[in-house]
Order: structure tokens, then C-alpha cells, then sequence
């Protein structure tokens, strides 16, 4: 499966190295939200920074940003391990 952006060679040339996909995948804001998507499709974790607010954002939408990030479980455990 061949992905339209850098992800999908990079992904191919770790498969071919490895002989098997890799299980997490760290990306800095390159992968786009659909390879992100198709990675997880195929089982594999990709971990990247949240989206920065935008800048027309009030202090309000980003307070509620922050509570909903938190409420999931993935945010709590992220949250948990910023406090150690």
C-alpha cells in the first residue's frame, strides 16, 4: 500500500528492512490526519503533538479544548506523565 505522502515510502522502506510494520509510528506534524488514519487502520500508533490553537481562538474555545482533551483516556495518561 503506497500513501500519497513521505509516510507511506518511509513506512514501506521500515516494512522492507524489518521484514513486518513497525507498531508506533512518532511523527513531528508531517504525516497528514488521513495517513494517520491509514496507519491506524493497520494497527500501527502514531504519537504527535496536538494541533496548536489557532490564533482567532478565544480563551474560551481553548479552555474547552484543553477539558475535552482531557477526558479521554489517551489525554489523562499524556497529563499523567507531564506531572511526573
Amino acid at each position: 500500500m503506497m500513501l500519497a505522502s513521505p509516510g507511506g515510502p518511509m513506512l514501506e522502506q521500515v516494512e522492507q528492512r524489518l521484514g513486518q510494520p513497525p507498531q508506533r509510528l512518532v511523527d513531528t506534524h508531517y504525516a497528514t490526519q488521513q495517513d494517520i488514519v491509514d496507519f491506524a487502520a493497520r494497527g500501527i500508533k502514531v504519537y504527535t503533538p496536538v494541533p496548536p490553537n489557532k490564533k482567532e481562538a478565544t480563551a474560551e474555545s481553548q479552555r474547552k479544548r484543553a477539558w475535552r482533551r482531557q477526558r479521554t483516556r489517551s489525554g489523562q495518561a499524556v497529563a499523567g506523565a507531564d506531572e511526573r
